[in-house]
C-alpha cells in the first residue's frame, strides 16, 4: 500500500492451488487502494481532531485568564492591564503557567462566592 512515494502498509493475499487471475489481481489492487485512502483519511481526521482539541484548550485557558484578570482587577481596584501583570508576576514567581494561576484565582473566587452552611449546622 503506497501513497505517492510513501509506504503506508501492506496487504497479503493467500490463495490455494495456483495464482490469482488478472481480474482477481485487479480487484486486490483496488481493495489495497481503497484501504490506503481509508488509512490516510483516518490519520488526517486524527490530526484534525488533535488540532481542534488543542485550540479548544487554548480558548478555555484564555477565558479563564480573562476571568481571573477581572477578579484581581475588581478585588484590588486595578486596571485590567495591571491585574494581568500581577497574574503574570505570580506565575513567574511560582514557576507555573499563567493559566494555572488564573485557574487558581477563579476557583478560589468561586469557593468564596458559594454560600456556606447555615450557622449551627
Amino acid at each position: 500500500m503506497r501513497f505517492r512515494d510513501r509506504t503506508i502498509g501492506e496487504v497479503n493475499l493467500f490463495c490455494r492451488g495456483g495464482g490469482l487471475s488478472e481480474t482477481q489481481l485487479g480487484d486486490a489492487r483496488l481493495l489495497a487502494s481503497l484501504a490506503t485512502v481509508a488509512l490516510l483519511t483516518h490519520r488526517a481526521l486524527d490530526r484534525r481532531e488533535a488540532v481542534v482539541q488543542r485550540l479548544q484548550s487554548v480558548l478555555n485557558d484564555r477565558i479563564t485568564i480573562e476571568q481571573a484578570k477581572g477578579v484581581v482587577a475588581e478585588r484590588e481596584s486595578l486596571t485590567p492591564s495591571v491585574a494581568l501583570q500581577r497574574l503574570r508576576d505570580e506565575a513567574e514567581r511560582d514557576r507555573v503557567t499563567l493559566s494555572a494561576v488564573a485557574h487558581r484565582v477563579v476557583t478560589d473566587q468561586e469557593r468564596r462566592a458559594r454560600p456556606g452552611p447555615p450557622p449551627g449546622s
